[in-house]
């Protein structure tokens, strides 16, 4: 299963926010190694909410960096 896939599987339920650690879970990776890994670009990048915080949406994804990813 190529990173492509993972990353494919990894944007399941719309409504599911998650937070780059348990995103990195759900790849089978740890968090430190996911950001080392979001930095080269096979990590897909945050959302970032009305208050700057940064989170991982599972499923489709309106912003426009995601589109990018797949």
């Amino acid at each position: 299963m190529s990173k492509a896939d993972q990353l494919a599987e990894l944007y399941i339920d719309e409504n599911q926010l998650i937070n780059r650690k348990q995103a990195a879970k759900l790849l089978g990776m740890s968090p430190r190694d996911s950001h080392r890994k979001q930095k080269a670009g096979l990590f897909p990048p945050p959302c970032v909410d009305r208050n700057g915080r940064k989170f991982w949406r599972i499923g489709v994804c309106r912003h426009y960096q995601h589109k990018q990813l797949r």
